[in-house]
């Protein structure tokens, strides 16, 4: 295992191998050490204070199919729905109220001009 009690910054001559060796690692006193360095780099650059970001999925129609994503346009088996906009301002108030620190809109990638519309719409 490779020392992390110093670690505060990526090794640039870290490759594959140091990578592989990370994700493989097993005994809890080598993985406690990782979770502590990880941290320490963490509080370095962005401090100790954890911050909410909310993500609202607008819309779960989508015109690609990504063989791996479960929205994916032939997938039958998943119910379709795409927000009103008084449910995604409403939505973004709350997230908004509740101390959220950012917001992301997301939804599967359409191009019709309605779509366009709606998201346009929404950002004015």
């Amino acid at each position: 295992m490779m020392d992390l009690k110093n670690f505060t910054e990526w090794p640039e001559s870290w490759g594959r191998q140091q990578i592989v060796g990370l994700l493989g690692l097993s005994d809890p006193a080598d993985l406690q050490a990782l979770y502590d360095a990880a941290y320490a780099v963490k509080v370095r650059h962005v401090g100790r204070t954890a911050y909410f970001r909310g993500i609202i999925e607008c819309s779960n129609l989508c015109v690609k199919n990504c063989i791996y994503c479960g929205i994916r346009r032939d997938n039958k088996n998943v119910p379709r729905f795409s927000m009103a906009a008084d449910e995604l301002i409403a939505a973004a108030r709350w997230a908004h109220s509740s101390g959220y620190g950012s917001i992301v809109l997301q939804a599967g990638e359409r191009r019709d001009e309605e779509f366009v519309e709606f998201v346009a719409e929404m950002l004015t």
